[in-house]
């Protein structure tokens, strides 16, 4: 289906346009097995895979290599017999086959290739793989060295690449959205290693990186970096860790970059077929067709051994995984970059191996060669009759065997040593669409976690109008102007619990904001007509609990505390202030009337609350008036007792 709507649409447009309506179709894959989270096998999105062709320039009449295909998403428009395909992973190898691929399964870390290609395009497994417990294998390129295999099959396969030729990258991310923090993830000393290496020899024009959200519908949400390549030669970028790639959140957004990608080809004249640096088109650089690839792997002399597998193309695993522990003559040994200013377009001062680079005065604009090449071939269909039997790109996991698409770091079943290192936290994917932080959460529990969402969204419906009713704001995006999706998401858990006559534990770490899921219970019980009792740590925690409020629109909230002296400024000018004997008569003349009148919640103590010498407090006969139709929270329950 996704290969007749490439080729049948009037413009490389309408074709993405279409393949995003394929995909939000699609029905989410993550509800997962023990055996997929231990295999991190995702496919790429469409959307995703349309459009790196296009960065690359695939057509019926390029010659292309792809070294972990897959099921051939990143295979849209080109034509089987100008392909050179390889996949590990005999069930998607056969499937490759189906659709009229010569198909090779070699591990894509060794395989050296005797032809050149125009274009190079992949989306290799992440991670690393263990050659010994605990002990993660070395792949070795000169003087770089790295235990990501993404990085290995990367700078292997782009050997295959002609020196005009043009490749696209899809690379394991780093994750969180603040630039500060990106660029010190690309300056740890692997990733910077790689980069340093693969900015040297190959001409990268654009790095640019992708939302893990996006992967949604995979059951994935590890951010992925997509990188350009046009011919072999030193690099003008920057680094990115001096130049931090930027960041696109939606599907819209790659709309837009496929806009200016084609515009930028039509300014340039560069329509019709596609061709090199010299005008030289495709077909007469390529006169014979590529030899279908002899099934035997050549190792680099410089590689270590590997039982590592090609995957299909996704993005989960070692794209932010912390450098292995290596003696440092193991990695290239070069300074970090640092003194990253934001008024010019390049790092000055000490910025180490981005000097190396070398930098462009004033701002760069993005190349893309070849891709107005796309309009005239892979949506008319040139060079067929436009007919052409549908591909069928699947979209499924594989779960028999040691299988290995993309995110996935295993071998195949002639390597049974291979061993998976596995992350201890995955991106925490989340049913609401409001604004993400970035949060993980253990691989055990991911499934676990998946599995309560989508039972409480099959019962209430979509959690963001869900919690937007409870808690009486107007609209979902109103909502969304005071909660993360993480904690829309807990809300929704802990209000359905509620109305079941349960409870609920929220044991975010801390920075998720649970200071806020408290607030929210608090609105919960204003609005259903129930006391909110709020039970913490110590007095100063009540000014906390106050400027949350306020910040999800409850100005002027009232709370009865019940400590007897208190003199407590709050975030909004108030002062919270009690005199122990008028406060007691006020508490006396509340117990017996049974409501709180002009106050909104009490706010208590634990320690207000103990016995003493054996006594009980008069405020447990106080909270006990109200507990009935109260909504009981405790702050801090560690501190409780």
């Amino acid at each position: 289906m996704a290969q007749n709507i490439v080729v049948g649409a009037d413009t490389p447009q309408s074709a993405y346009r279409q393949l995003v309506e394929l995909h939000d179709r699609q029905p989410a894959l993550n509800v997962r097995s023990s055996t997929s989270v231990a295999q991190q096998a995702y496919s790429t999105p469409l959307p995703i895979a349309y459009l790196a062709s296009v960065l690359a320039g695939v057509n019926s009449d390029t010659t292309v290599y792809e070294p972990s295909a897959g099921h051939g998403a990143l295979l849209l428009g080109s034509r089987p017999d100008m392909v050179t395909v390889n996949e590990l992973n005999p069930t998607r190898a056969a499937d490759l086959r189906l659709q009229g691929y010569t198909v090779t399964e070699t591990d894509a870390s060794r395989l050296t290739l005797e032809k050149l290609h125009d274009v190079v395009i992949m989306n290799p497994p992440f991670g690393t793989v263990e050659e010994a417990p605990k002990r993660p294998k070395q792949f070795r390129f000169g003087k770089f060295q790295t235990t990501q295999i993404d990085h290995a099959i990367a700078l292997q396969g782009l050997e295959a690449m002609k020196p005009d030729g043009q490749a696209v990258l899809i690379l394991g991310g780093k994750l969180g959205i603040d630039e500060d923090i990106r660029s010190e993830r690309y300056n740890s000393r692997e990733s910077r290693g790689f980069y340093y290496t693969l900015y040297q020899q190959f001409n990268v024009t654009d790095h640019f990186s992708i939302l893990g959200n996006l992967y949604r519908k995979q059951g994935a949400g590890f951010p992925i970096d997509v990188i350009v390549i046009n011919g072999r030669g030193k690099s003008e970028r920057s680094l990115p860790a001096a130049d931090v790639p930027r960041l696109y959140k939606t599907f819209d957004e790659l709309g837009e970059l496929l806009d200016d990608v084609l515009s930028q080809s039509e300014r340039v004249g560069t329509t019709g077929e596609r061709t090199d640096f010299h005008g030289t088109r495709a077909s007469e650089r390529n006169p014979v067709e590529p030899e279908p690839l002899s099934a035997t792997a050549v190792p680099s002399p410089e590689m270590a051994d590997g039982d590592v597998a090609g995957g299909g193309g996704s993005v989960i695993g070692g794209g932010d995984t912390p450098d292995a522990a290596n003696d440092d003559s193991s990695l290239l040994d070069l300074p970090k970059q640092t003194d990253v200013t934001e008024n010019t377009p390049h790092a000055q001062g000490d910025r180490g191996m981005a000097d190396g680079v070398g930098a462009v005065p004033g701002v760069r604009e993005r190349h893309y060669r070849h891709a107005a090449a796309i309009s005239a071939d892979l949506v008319s269909g040139a060079g067929g009759d436009g007919q052409q039997p549908d591909r069928g790109i699947a979209v499924h996991l594989q779960h028999a065997g040691r299988t290995a698409e993309s995110g996935t770091v295993v071998g195949g079943d002639n390597q049974p040593d291979a061993a998976l290192e596995q992350p201890k936290q995955l991106p925490y994917q989340p049913k609401s669409t409001a604004r993400q932080l970035g949060t993980l959460v253990p691989t055990n529990m991911q499934t676990g976690v998946t599995q309560a969402l989508l039972k409480l969204e099959r019962q209430v419906g979509n959690l963001d109008a869900y919690v937007a009713d409870k808690l009486a704001y107007g609209t979902p995006e109103e909502m969304h102007q005071h909660f993360s999706a993480e904690q829309v998401d807990a809300i929704a858990l802990a209000v359905f619990n509620i109305e079941r006559g349960a409870g609920m534990i929220n044991g975010d770490q801390t920075g998720i904001g649970k200071g806020r899921f408290v607030g929210a219970m608090i609105r919960y019980a204003n609005n259903t007509g129930r006391t909110p009792i709020f039970v913490t740590k110590d007095p100063p925690l009540y000014a906390d609990m106050i400027r949350d409020l306020q910040d999800i629109g409850m100005p002027g909230f009232t709370p009865l505390v019940t400590d007897a002296n208190l003199t407590l400024p709050l975030p909004d000018g108030r002062v919270l202030k009690t005199n122990s004997k008028e406060h007691h008569k006020l508490m006396q003349s509340l117990q017996e009337s049974g409501h709180l009148g002009r106050y909104n919640a009490i706010f208590t103590t634990y320690s207000q609350l103990q016995t003493v010498k054996g006594q009980e407090p008069y405020r447990r006969e106080f909270l006990r008036q109200f507990a009935p139709n109260s909504l009981v929270i405790l702050d801090e329950s560690h501190e409780a007792g």
